[in-house]
């Protein structure tokens, strides 16, 4: 097995909303999947 560095080229933050507010439904792994959804989407120069 070979060893790789890992190197994280893109970073974003989960939505944030208020207290009972429209992300109130979604799961904590939705939330997850959209902020990954979020960082894989960004262009790198």
């Amino acid at each position: 097995m070979q060893d790789f560095d890992v190197v994280i080229l893109a970073a974003t933050r989960t939505p944030m909303g208020s207290f009972q507010g429209a992300l109130a439904n979604l799961t904590a792994p939705e939330l997850g999947a959209r902020a990954i959804a979020g960082a894989v989407a960004v262009e790198l120069p």
